[in-house]
């Protein structure tokens, strides 16, 4: 069975050969690679050309911007395996990942496997789930698990899809959190999902991602939009995990003032009195739900006074900055 994999790339020069050499020395060698040169402004689409002329299973997009849903996009739809994969090109994956969730696949009769994921930093990697058994979920207990982020994520990367399932879902041109729109819709036309936790993904922190920049206006209206549109569905098609969704929308938008507060930016504080109205409206049952103290406590704090809430936050930043000085040099003394 052949599996393609499509890489959008877009700015990423010191991390693409990495990326590219970890899909070229997987153990799974029917692979239909496909690498979309997003208009990168660097020499990542000369890089790619140059790895089609090593390599026959590369196929080389070269396109105008158009976002990461539309490189995805762009792939999927000249994709010719039964399986499709997705990796970023900041990336990189274990030598085996597409064997093993292809066996994930194969043992469970499934059309979806999702397996674990190493978010690292270049220094540190952690892997976001602790568990040790595969799982066979159906779509239900799937999208339960999205929404409650315990052993993956709405990410696409770390998954491996048949391919007819995109025959009529697609990633939405234009906007961020692409997954969040999408993968909730493939969970729900799949027979069933096969889960490994063991982690094949690397998924490198990379300052200048999109997902890592500073937050701004459109990342609010694109989050809060597709959250509203996964809630919608979610109290159709599954009433009783309508209140995980809600909780899961309230702890992003506690981390999105996080980062507001962080960005010290005035123009930023009428999106957050938004996020706090959301908070406020749903904050009883967040709670309850199974999200870290730590986070309820600073909901709780938000509801009560944003200016108080900001001089707490950015205390507490600049005690972490002090004692992570005074540890260093205590290091470099001994």
């Amino acid at each position: 069975m052949k599996i393609s994999v499509v890489v959008p790339i877009y700015n990423v020069e010191p991390y693409i050969k990495r990326c590219i050499d970890s899909i070229l020395n997987q153990t799974y060698k029917d692979l239909d690679i496909i690498l979309v040169d997003d208009g990168s402004p660097d020499r990542c689409g000369e890089i790619c050309d140059e790895y089609a002329l090593i390599d026959p299973r590369i196929r080389v997009i070269h396109k105008v911007n158009g976002g990461l849903s539309d490189a995805r996009n762009s792939g999927i739809k000249i994709a010719e395996g039964e399986y499709i994969g997705f990796v970023d090109g900041d990336d990189f994956i274990a030598p085996d990942m597409y064997e093993h969730l292809f066996n994930l696949i194969s043992n469970h009769n499934a059309d979806i496997s999702v397996c674990g994921i190493y978010y690292t930093n270049g220094v540190k990697r952690k892997a976001i789930s602790k568990l040790s058994t595969e799982l066979v979920l159906t779509p239900k207990q799937a999208i339960k698990e999205i929404l409650e982020e315990t052993k993956f994520s709405t990410s696409a990367c770390d998954k491996l899809f048949k391919r007819s399932l995109f025959q009529d879902v697609l990633f939405p041109e234009g906007k961020l959190f692409e997954d969040l729109y999408t993968i909730y819709k493939l969970f729900n036309k799949a027979n069933c999902i096969a889960y490994s936790p063991e982690p094949k993904y690397h998924y490198v922190i990379n300052q200048e991602s999109i997902m890592n920049s500073s937050f701004n206006g459109k990342k609010f209206d694109d989050f809060k939009a597709a959250s509203e549109e996964l809630i919608n569905f979610v109290a159709s098609e599954y009433p009783d995990l309508r209140k995980s969704a809600v909780n899961r929308f309230v702890r992003y938008n506690i981390g999105f003032i996080r980062q507001i507060i962080r960005t010290n930016s005035s123009d930023l504080d009428e999106i957050a009195r938004k996020m706090i109205n959301n908070i406020r409206e749903n904050l009883l049952s967040y709670l309850w739900s199974q999200y870290k103290l730590s986070s309820k406590l600073f909901g709780m704090v938000l509801s009560i006074s944003y200016p108080l809430t900001k001089f707490t936050y950015i205390g507490s930043l600049m005690i972490k900055k002090i004692m992570r000085n005074i540890l260093y040099r205590n290091c470099q003394k001994s």
